[in-house]
C-alpha cells in the first residue's frame, strides 16, 4: 500500500535527508534550492510512504493554475520521482499510478509534465519511472540535446580549439576561480545573452548570490582575465558527485576573438581530471543547445561544444494527459 501526502515546510529536514541518500537526485532538489523562487511558483510536491511509514520517494512539482497543469519541475532543469535506493520498478509503477491519481483528484489537473533527471546524474540506474510513465500512457513530447564529455577518457580537442588556446595564452589570458565576484560575470552574461540570443539569464544577480551563499560546495565561478585584470569570459558551474554542469557561459567580443573560453574549459578539464579518483566527477555537461522553446537545435553552438570532445545526451520531457 502506498500513501501520498503534500509537502509541508516542516518536512524540510526529512525531504533533504532523503534527497541526499537518493539514487537519482542532485542538490537542485534540496529545499534551499527549490524554494529560492517560491514567490514565483506554487509548490505541489509530494512525499510517498509505504504501509510501514517508510519514505520511498519524493515528487518535486509545481502547480500552474492557468494551464491546470502539474510540472515536475516548473522552476528547475529537471524533476520527476526521486527514488530511494531500494525501490524497484514494480513499486515505482505503483507509486506513479498513485501520484497521477492524487493530482487528478486533488488538483483536477488536465495534465502532468515530467522532466526526469538524465541518467548521467544517477548514482545508480534509476530509469524505473520512465517505464512507469510509459505504462501510464505518457508520451515523449520534447527532447533537448546536451553535449557531454566523459572525464575518465582522454579528451581530444579539435585543431581549431587547440589553435584558440594558443591565441589566448599569447594574449596573456589567465583563468581564475572565485567564491564571489559574480556581479561582473552576471553583467557580462546578461549583455551576451541579450546581444546574441535576445534572452535574459534565468537567475537574477540576487538569486545567484543567494544560491552561491547557500551552496558554496556545489556552485563555483571561473573567470578568464586579460593582463590588466579585465574580464573576457567565464562560466558558472554546478557540481554534483557524477557531473559538473556548465549552468552559464559567457565571453566578451575580445574573449571570443582570442579563445578565452577555449583556455577556460581546457584548464577546467585538466583540473577535474587531476583530482583523486574518489573525488573525480564522471562527466562534464555543457548543457543544452536548443532554441525556440526546444524546437530547433543551434547547429553552430553544438558543433563548438562537440569540438571539445563532447557527444550528445538528451534532456527529455514527458506529458501525461489526464483529461
Amino acid at each position: 500500500m502506498i500513501y501520498i501526502r503534500a509537502f509541508k515546510t516542516t518536512d524540510k529536514h526529512i525531504w533533504d535527508t532523503f534527497v541526499q541518500s537518493s539514487r537519482n537526485a542532485t542538490f537542485l532538489f534540496e529545499r534551499s534550492f527549490m524554494d529560492y523562487h517560491s514567490d514565483r511558483f506554487c509548490d505541489a510536491s509530494l512525499l510517498v510512504h509505504d504501509d510501514k511509514q517508510r519514505l520511498r520517494a519524493l515528487f518535486p512539482a509545481t502547480w500552474h493554475e492557468d494551464d491546470k497543469e502539474i510540472r515536475s519541475h516548473g522552476g528547475l532543469t529537471y524533476g520527476g520521482l526521486v527514488l530511494g535506493q531500494c525501490v524497484g520498478v514494480i513499486e515505482t509503477c505503483v507509486i506513479v499510478n498513485a501520484v497521477v491519481q492524487f493530482y487528478r483528484e486533488k488538483y483536477k489537473a488536465n495534465r502532468i509534465i515530467v522532466s526526469p533527471v538524465p541518467s548521467i546524474y544517477h548514482d545508480r540506474p534509476a530509469d524505473d519511472q520512465i517505464f512507469a510513465l510509459y505504462r501510464c500512457g505518457a508520451r515523449l513530447f520534447k527532447r533537448y540535446v546536451s553535449t557531454t564529455i566523459p572525464l575518465d577518457k582522454a579528451i581530444v580537442l579539435s585543431t581549431n580549439r587547440k589553435r584558440q588556446v594558443k591565441k589566448a595564452l599569447k594574449q596573456g589570458f589567465s583563468v581564475k576561480s572565485y567564491s564571489s565576484n559574480v556581479d561582473s560575470f552576471w553583467s557580462l552574461l546578461a549583455a551576451t545573452l541579450s546581444e546574441r540570443h535576445n534572452v535574459h539569464p534565468v537567475h537574477s544577480l540576487e538569486e545567484l548570490q543567494l544560491l552561491i551563499a547557500r551552496f558554496p560546495n556545489n556552485i563555483s565561478l571561473h573567470l578568464v582575465e586579460d593582463t590588466q585584470g579585465a574580464l573576457v569570459g567565464g562560466t558558472l558551474l554546478f557540481h554534483t558527485p557524477r557531473v559538473v554542469h556548465a549552468q552559464y557561459i559567457a565571453a566578451s567580443s575580445i574573449g571570443r576573438k582570442f579563445g578565452a573560453l577555449d583556455l577556460l574549459f581546457t584548464t577546467l578539464f585538466e583540473q577535474l581530471q587531476a583530482r583523486p579518483l574518489s573525488e573525480q566527477p564522471r562527466y562534464f555537461d555543457f548543457g543544452t543547445s536548443m532554441e525556440n522553446e526546444g524546437t530547433e537545435i543551434n547547429a553552430g553552438l553544438v558543433a563548438q561544444k562537440e569540438s571539445f570532445g563532447g557527444h550528445t545526451i538528451c534532456y527529455d520531457k514527458y506529458v501525461l494527459q489526464l483529461s
